[in-house]
């Protein structure tokens, strides 16, 4: 990430952090005419070591980096996952297997 970019990141995330809101971040590979390395999860991690008290929803699943960002969810309390988007039958096993642990 590019100083400008993380300097920009730092200071929307202390407003976030001031005003309670909680950011949701796109996580996976990307269809747009964006590169799909900014959409890897690894990164939201040293963002919420540096946050610990800004809940943090990534949206999708990640793909291709599914192992990743389950790895990441195990170990940061304050990031969550949406993946209301996805019927169970589109679900990579990985994660079908992570959600279920879940459960007990």
């Amino acid at each position: 990430m590019g100083l400008n970019t993380y300097a920009l990141t730092l200071s929307l995330l202390v407003g976030c952090q001031a005003k309670q809101i909680i950011p949701y971040m796109r996580v996976g590979h990307s269809v747009e005419y964006l590169t799909s390395e900014s959409g890897h999860p690894m990164y939201v991690d040293e963002v919420a070591s540096d946050f610990p008290w800004l809940t943090f929803v990534l949206t999708h699943t990640s793909c291709p980096w599914i192992d990743e960002w389950v790895s990441m969810l195990w170990g940061q309390p304050n990031v969550y996952s949406n993946i209301g988007a996805y019927s169970p039958s589109g679900l990579d096993a990985s994660l079908v297997r992570f959600t279920d642990r879940l459960r007990g």
